[in-house]
């Protein structure tokens, strides 16, 4: 009896065509949502702003990473199949390849998380202009930056605590059982660190909702984001819960492929966020044009004297 019978049944569950073929068609759709983004950004302020350029370092990294994943993808699956006992034969040759194969997982690691939180920012600093003056949710936008700093400079780096021996010995200073204990301990704070990121950056719009009046429809796409969001955190669940294979092996193929479909969805969802903001805008401006000079007069002049009111249209119009 093949005592690896059930367990090359439960690998891989994601094929590498399906793996590559999927990671590059989220990668497309990726940079044009991004790219049309930024573009009409531009166009309406006439300037790069802040959350356009972690938008833009999101994309660049989420790039490389798939040029990382790219390069490892006959790698991956090689040292998944080591890990379950499915390759005996441990030839210098393979040696050598699981080497190359723990530099590439470093750099798509750290890659990926770098996209991931310059999308965090990108939300930050897009919600930053809508909070401008009030006063309380400013001191909380600062208290959830300094947050998502301390996070970032945690989530990015942690991954070289598993090995960070990058010599041809590495096998021997960082053993199996050694490198599963670290696993767990990476998996676990990294999920919670950026589940809890997330609800910080899902608060700000949350209190827009409560302090700011504005109608059902906007309210309904403010939800749409909450919503959007709360999906990333159920990806983030799924990417680390469902991971462990038999005999206490992290399935390393179904950890950067959600971790990339998390990082492609953040930046869907910050870019969708943000051309809302966009065509809201150009209404606003429409019926402004439209409406009587001395109505518009008016209206001016109440936002003037009343910075409740320049906020609340601010606020609807951004969404």
């Amino acid at each position: 009896m093949d005592p690896t019978g059930s367990l090359t049944g439960a690998f891989p569950r994601i094929q590498e065509n399906a793996f590559m073929g999927a990671i590059f068609f989220l990668l497309a759709l990726a940079i044009i949502v991004a790219v049309v983004r930024i573009m009409l950004r531009i166009h309406q302020s006439q300037r790069f702003d802040v959350d356009d350029g972690f938008l833009a370092l999101a994309v660049v990294t989420l790039c490389a990473s798939a040029g990382v994943l790219h390069a490892a993808k006959n790698l991956i699956y090689v040292q998944v199949r080591l890990s379950l006992g499915l390759i005996t034969a441990k030839t210098p040759a393979l040696l050598n390849e699981l080497l190359y194969y723990h530099k590439l997982e470093e750099a798509a690691s750290v890659l990926l998380w770098i996209s991931i939180f310059a999308v965090k920012f990108a939300f930050l600093f897009f919600f930053r202009s809508l909070i401008q003056r009030v006063r309380p949710l400013e001191v909380w936008w600062f208290v959830v930056v300094g947050v998502m700093v301390l996070a970032a400079c945690t989530c990015i780096p942690l991954g070289f605590m598993v090995c960070p021996d990058f010599s041809s010995s590495f096998l021997k200073t960082c053993p199996a059982s050694v490198i599963v204990q670290r696993e767990t301990v990476y998996l676990d704070t990294t999920v919670c660190i950026d589940v809890l990121t997330d609800l910080l950056i899902i608060s700000i719009p949350t209190a827009l909702l409560w302090r700011v009046k504005i109608d059902l429809r906007r309210k309904i796409a403010i939800g749409a984001v909450l919503s959007l969001s709360i999906s990333m955190i159920a990806i983030a669940i799924i990417r680390v819960a469902l991971a462990p294979l038999p005999n206490d092996v992290t399935d390393s193929v179904w950890i950067f492929f959600w971790q990339f479909v998390e990082a492609a969805a953040a930046i869907f969802m910050v870019s969708l966020t943000a051309i809302r903001s966009v065509f809201g805008h150009k209404k606003a401006e429409r019926s402004s044009r439209k409406a009587p000079l001395s109505q518009q007069y008016v209206n001016m002049e109440t936002l003037d004297k009343s910075g409740s009111h320049g906020y609340k249209a601010e606020v609807g119009d951004a969404v």
